[in-house]
């Protein structure tokens, strides 16, 4: 599971860029009726879906995905389902805590953590660095355990931290679709 996440921390950086953090002008509802979430990005969403090898099989991966401020900040949408049956052999919260490992991965430093929920299903809320200096990579992440589905919200920024920068929004407008 751990090489998913690494890949998925290696995608999210290598998506992102260097420029000036500006505001974005536009906001897009992404609502996923197959995902079962809807949630709001600033800006024009980039959807894609792809199989990723992991430890407990090949998963399906889905990311919408919006790029701002010239590369420099990149705000991310994941779902993935695990095979059936995984949110009865394993509790949820090893799941969170393997994909939080993860997402941070090698040569990164977690810097705060909280838990949070969605409904009554758990997650976790995080923050990272990585680098230092005008390539500084920050990290703000959310992750939720539904069943078998992991979601994950993501903002990725470079060189300047992006803490208050289009963050609330999104963690507010993410919501479960009963259908």
């Amino acid at each position: 599971m751990k090489r998913l996440f690494y890949g998925l921390m290696l995608s999210t950086l290598l998506f992102a860029g260097f420029g000036k953090l500006q505001a974005a002008d536009n906001w897009t509802v992404v609502k996923s009726h197959v995902g079962k979430f809807q949630t709001v990005l600033p800006g024009e969403v980039d959807y894609s879906a792809s199989k990723v090898d992991t430890e407990v099989g090949q998963i399906d991966l889905h990311s919408f995905a919006v790029e701002a401020n010239n590369g420099n900040v990149a705000y991310f949408v994941f779902y993935s389902d695990y095979p059936e049956g995984t949110d009865e052999d394993t509790d949820p919260k090893e799941l969170l805590q393997n994909a939080r490992d993860g997402v941070v991965g090698e040569g990164s430093r977690q810097t705060r953590e909280e838990k949070i929920q969605v409904g009554e299903h758990p997650g976790l809320e995080f923050d990272f660095v990585q680098g230092s200096g005008a390539e500084k990579t920050y990290g703000y992440w959310r992750l939720y355990m539904v069943k078998n589905r992991l979601y994950q919200i993501g903002i990725i920024s470079i060189g300047e931290s992006a803490v208050d920068y289009k963050f609330k929004p999104i963690y507010g407008s993410f919501d479960l679709l009963k259908k």
